[in-house]
């Protein structure tokens, strides 16, 4: 008898341990990884870590939503923690009341993954028509004879191409582009590109409004194929040197996460040894009586 309560206690012991693994362990690796931002900054109008939802956090209000459950994209690994997935065909993310996207200067970053190859892909665009007269700002990545390069809209209905190599390798990349009201840039992991000749891009009657996926303009369907994390709007043209920070930043927290996750995994087993080792001491007192 008094051996048959000693294995229910430990049986008992260990599907607590279990339980309580499956809630606790894996929530090490849940850390949410955008805790170390600038968000404080007065110039960042939008903000969106995809980490939970696609809500702006920012402050100023900017919450992404999508028409159905179709058209949504779903949570999958990002950068830094979490990142919305793309499925190339109707997935996007929409504000059709961007008030504070009302802006000529602009700088955009993301940080997108894809190895798809179609045709252009829109990451981020956003316009408002009493600032811009419904011109588009945003990021694209290329296809047709540009395979796979990075294009910033910009001014009147302009555009121009980044020379670099091809985007959509599968390996994440940090993108900017920046329009100080004269001159574009484009940042591609940290390094400035060379950009082609200006061009001029479909414009449209769109109201004030912001995507994530998709081309603003009716007259291209451009949607992304791949994962999105961490997309910013700053209201004026950055400096290099804050543009270098915020890869820092990113590059920083993660490296202090994967000792974080590390220290906490040590500390975890630690205390559950401790915990499965008074379970046993109070079945053998039991056993005892």
């Amino acid at each position: 008898m008094k051996k048959g309560v000693l294995v229910l206690v430990l049986i008992l012991s260990t599907l607590f341990l279990i339980s309580f693994v499956s809630a606790s362990f894996w929530d090490l690796f849940g850390i949410t990884g955008k805790a170390i931002t600038d968000t404080n900054n007065a110039n960042l109008v939008a903000y969106y870590p995809f980490d939970i939802n696609a809500n702006d956090q920012s402050g100023h209000a900017n919450n992404l939503g999508c028409s159905s459950v179709s058209t949504c994209p779903g949570l999958t690994t990002g950068k830094i923690s979490k990142a919305y997935n793309f499925d190339g065909v109707n997935d996007q993310y929409t504000d059709s009341s961007t008030s504070s996207l009302d802006i000529n200067q602009y700088s955009t970053s993301a940080w997108i993954k894809t190895s798809n190859k179609q045709g252009r892909m829109t990451i981020v665009e956003f316009t408002k028509s009493s600032a811009n007269g419904n011109n588009r700002r945003g990021i694209a990545i290329s296809g047709n004879n540009n395979l796979g390069k990075p294009i910033i809209y910009y001014g009147n209905d302009k555009m121009k191409i980044g020379n670099t190599g091809d985007l959509r390798d599968g390996v994440w990349h940090h993108i900017l582009v920046l329009y100080n009201g004269t001159s574009p840039i484009i940042y591609v992991d940290g390094v400035s590109a060379t950009l082609g000749a200006e061009d001029i891009t479909n414009s449209g009657s769109f109201s004030s409004q912001l995507k994530i996926g998709n081309s603003l303009t009716s007259q291209e369907n451009s949607y992304f194929n791949g994962t999105i994390d961490d997309v910013r709007i700053y209201n004026k043209a950055l400096s290099y040197s804050e543009v270098v920070a915020i890869i820092i930043i990113v590059e920083q927290l993660l490296e202090s996460l994967q000792h974080l996750k590390v220290v906490q995994i040590l500390q975890f087993v630690e205390m559950e040894f401790v915990n499965l080792v008074k379970l046993v001491q109070v079945a053998q007192v039991i056993v005892k009586l």
